[in-house]
């Protein structure tokens, strides 16, 4: 089995930029691809300084924009310690239907994946297991036997997250209406709480019209009092954009709130 030219470049250069954190590991100036991948799936061999030989598993983010996560400094971070022969990297997909063909043409042992496209990528999967089969979408990706497994774990980690402040909440207000939307939206009606989610648009908001929830646009909503906001938008990834349209919600909507938590569960 061989990579296509543009895979390995790929690799060359999503493997160079997760390296330079790894450097006082290899104490490696000089990194090359010198058999992309060995007949036993999915090992990636690099050589460093001319001479020793690394064989690694390849992991990576995918999304549109993934410039900004932070995924491959903790993941990297835990693999240097605990599993020093793994790899994570940030690969950004342009088209959400090639999402399964990147993952195999990169040879990966797994992936997470951010907005947009967890919706696609539990439509992608060989099997789906866990809540992600309620949900409708998958953030964790792992290759079992040459087929594609798909989970979800936003719900776990966001709750995680907020564990101190959960008893003091009773109403939720959620900026957005894709995959992690659903996630969230099972979880907190599972916790009894009252669920709003504000969209821009009500095509999304259709997925949740057989839910106990509140379902706005931007041009009905009217704000209420809310003991937690929570953005599940790309609002605020992308950089280049000026700051007032890279906003979860029109400044309006906004300004009715005094509290604010941006979920960035990457």
């Amino acid at each position: 089995m061989t990579l296509s030219i543009s895979a390995v470049l790929t690799l060359t250069a999503v493997l160079s930029l997760s390296l330079i954190s790894r450097k006082k590991m290899f104490k490696m100036i000089n990194v090359k691809i010198i058999v992309a991948v060995k007949p036993t799936r999915p090992t990636i061999c690099l050589m460093a300084s001319g001479s020793s030989l690394y064989f690694f598993k390849l992991f990576s983010i995918f999304g549109k924009p993934v410039s900004h996560s932070k995924s491959p400094l903790i993941h990297n971070a835990v693999f240097q310690k605990y599993l020093p022969n793994y790899l994570y990297c940030r690969t950004e997909i342009e088209n959400g239907e090639n999402l399964r063909k990147v993952f195999f043409d990169l040879k990966l042992s797994g992936a997470s994946v951010t907005v947009p496209y967890k919706e696609v990528a539990f439509q992608i999967c060989d099997e789906v297991r866990g809540v992600a089969k309620q949900i409708g979408a998958v953030n964790c990706l792992h290759l079992e036997n040459e087929k594609l497994i798909g989970y979800n774990t936003d719900v776990y980690g966001f709750l995680d997250s907020i564990e101190e402040w959960q008893k003091d909440i009773n109403s939720v207000l959620i900026i957005g209406a894709g995959g992690t939307s659903k996630a969230l939206t099972y979880s907190f009606l599972e916790k009894k709480y009252q669920v709003t989610i504000l969209n821009r648009s009500e095509k999304r908001l259709k997925a949740f019209e057989n839910l106990d929830v509140n379902l706005f646009t931007w041009d009905n909503f009217k704000p209420e009092n809310y003991d937690l906001i929570v953005n599940v938008t790309s609002a605020g990834l992308d950089l280049k954009l000026p700051d007032e349209v890279n906003l979860p919600a029109p400044k309006e909507i906004l300004e009715n709130f005094d509290k604010l938590i941006f979920n960035d569960i990457i």
